[in-house]
């Protein structure tokens, strides 16, 4: 069974996933073929992620987080993505991301140490 690495858009890969923030442009596919076609399959994709919110103490009750996240949304959104995501760590974090309008999702996040 040969293992192949090929942009997320290549013919072989097959029918993309339809998730909203699945961008072809940002993912390289991996896929397994044998001699009946396509074995498996699985996408590596970057997501925008955001990180290390810090305002400096005498400027948190002011517009300045507002005005910066509004700039970052207009960088995600200049990459043709549609959601941007935050791993808050503490509550500080977490009241900023709920004040930019920022939901919790269900989904748990897994990862491995490389």
């Amino acid at each position: 069974m040969e293992i192949k690495v090929l942009p997320a858009n290549h013919e072989a890969v097959g029918r993309a996933p339809m998730e909203v923030n699945f961008d072809p442009d940002f993912s390289t596919a991996l896929i397994a073929e044998d001699e009946e076609g396509l074995a498996a399959r699985v996408f590596i994709t970057l997501v925008p992620v955001m990180e290390h919110p810090w305002i400096r103490p005498d400027l948190r009750n002011s517009t300045l987080a507002g005005r910066m996240h509004r700039r970052i949304v207009a960088l995600v959104e200049s990459f043709n993505l549609s959601a941007l995501s935050a791993f808050p760590k503490s509550d500080y974090h977490r009241r900023l991301l709920k004040r930019l309008g920022y939901k919790k999702t269900q989904e748990t996040v897994w990862e491995i140490d490389i």
